[in-house]
């Protein structure tokens, strides 16, 4: 059994909750983890999964900060939290990201004070924030993706087309790139010696989303393939060893996945999903794509990744509360650890950093 784990900015008491949803069969497992936004509660906006926790970004109302919240899986209860005062999202939750590396949980958030963003390392072992760097990105809709293999992360933002490029072994910012298309980076993704990049089509010259591959090993464009004026602009995608799927949101139903070949770079096909709008998650599970969409109701749904077409089973989980997904998450395969301390009220460290 898989298990992942859908965020939801919703309505209602509580209006953000964490969803557990069991993959084969598609099935909600009924555990959650509910915030209203209020006081010192969470507003969940962006969640990561490691080892035996979930990680999630969100905002703390009442500071105002951002904060990144530890959640034992096994329980699916809040266990700590590590505040970083001066963050704060402003817009509509779409001023973070996270990635981890097995060492370290790297959050990225808007500084509203400076117009631009700063990144916090934090270390997994003691959960500690141990320090944080200047990005040359700004601080609306920051996004970023991990390159293990090579030692990197990755930071978009949606006010402009700059990637800034950050070097792990000692934290330093060591290139940024300031694309040749006049956007914005909608959402990235490392993938062999690629970093691929969703540029949004608001400011774009032709109103056309681009889908840009860059060429980690010069820190380069290498190839900007385009949608058509009318499909809607790219939100979010994931990649196997074959293709790259292309979410899409759009203005109004039907809404696509777009599929695209890796090598040779190209657009190949693409599966209208009727009835819906935005594809706001896309995550692979086997051979199975786990999309959700918003519409009413707010459904999940599986493609199969050998012959691209639906499965004939969703997942309702209704409208409201359940309404924009943020982000999601696939749980390792290892079983849970359950932790002793789930402590009720988080207090946020004073530092600021």
């Amino acid at each position: 059994m898989s298990l992942f784990y859908v965020t939801f900015y919703g309505t209602g008491t509580p209006g953000q909750r964490i969803v557990e949803v069991e993959s084969d069969p598609l099935a909600a497992t009924g555990r959650t983890v509910g915030y209203t936004p209020i006081a010192t509660d969470p507003f969940v906006q962006h969640i990561v999964s490691w080892g035996d926790y979930l990680y999630a970004y969100g905002e703390i109302a009442s500071i105002p900060s951002m904060g990144i919240f530890r959640i034992d899986r096994a329980t699916m209860t809040l266990v700590d939290a590590v505040g970083l005062l001066g963050a704060y999202s402003g817009v509509d939750g779409a001023n973070l990201n996270i990635a981890i590396d097995g060492t370290y949980l790297y959050a990225i958030a808007a500084i509203p004070a400076s117009g631009a963003s700063r990144v916090y390392r934090i270390r997994l072992s003691d959960f500690t924030l141990i320090d944080s760097i200047a990005t040359n990105i700004g601080g609306v809709g920051l996004i970023s993706n991990i390159d293990t293999g090579n030692g990197f992360l990755y930071l978009g933002d949606w006010g402009a087309a700059t990637i800034d490029k950050i070097r792990l072994s000692d934290f330093t910012l060591v290139d940024t790139l300031n694309m040749t298309v006049v956007s914005y980076s909608q959402h990235l993704h490392v993938k062999d010696n690629y970093l691929y990049v969703v540029n949004g089509r608001n400011l774009g010259p032709d109103n056309h989303d681009r889908l840009c591959r860059i060429n980690l090993a010069t820190f380069t464009e290498d190839t900007n393939l385009v949608t058509a004026a009318d499909e809607g602009w790219g939100w979010t995608f994931a990649a196997d060893d074959t293709y790259l799927y292309l979410g899409l949101a759009t203005a109004a139903a039907p809404t696509k996945i777009v599929r695209f070949t890796l090598n040779p770079f190209v657009r190949v096909d693409a599966l209208t999903m009727a009835g819906y709008m935005d594809a706001w998650t896309i995550l692979i599970d086997g051979d199975k794509l786990v999309v959700v969409l918003e519409a009413n109701p707010t459904t999940i749904h599986k493609i199969s990744r050998s012959t691209f077409t639906l499965d004939a089973l969703t997942l309702d989980l209704g409208w409201p509360p359940y309404l924009d997904s943020w982000s999601s998450a696939l749980a390792p395969a290892s079983t849970p650890t359950p932790t002793t301390t789930h402590p009720e009220v988080v207090t946020l460290p004073a530092t600021v950093y």
